[in-house]
């Protein structure tokens, strides 16, 4: 299992992401899905490792991610992958990512 804690990332005075915790139980596949700008790249970057987080913690099976040498996060299955840009309503913006995580 994933366990998200309170993520946030700030850039200048903006919070980009914030306080975001969820779960993704292993075998399933979870999807986030919002317009451009709503955060959802960083998220997953900080989920992933390729970006520190300002606050917060990633768990992956119940260790900190941050600890974990490459090839070990990289055993534990993470798959992040962008799968569709579509047309969406979201506020102003006229296109929108799905960001897709699973863990196996």
């Amino acid at each position: 299992m994933i366990q998200v804690r309170g993520l946030s990332k700030m850039y200048g005075k903006k919070h980009v992401v914030e306080d975001v915790t969820v779960d993704i139980q292993r075998g399933q596949i979870t999807s986030f899905i919002g317009p451009n700008g709503a955060g959802k790249s960083t998220l997953l970057s900080m989920v992933s490792r390729l970006l520190d987080a300002d606050t917060g913690e990633v768990l992956v099976d119940k260790s900190d991610a941050r600890g974990m040498k490459s090839n070990e996060f990289s055993k534990k299955s993470v798959n992040i992958e962008a799968i569709e840009l579509y047309e969406c309503s979201f506020d102003d913006s006229r296109a929108c990512l799905i960001w897709q995580i699973s863990i196996f």
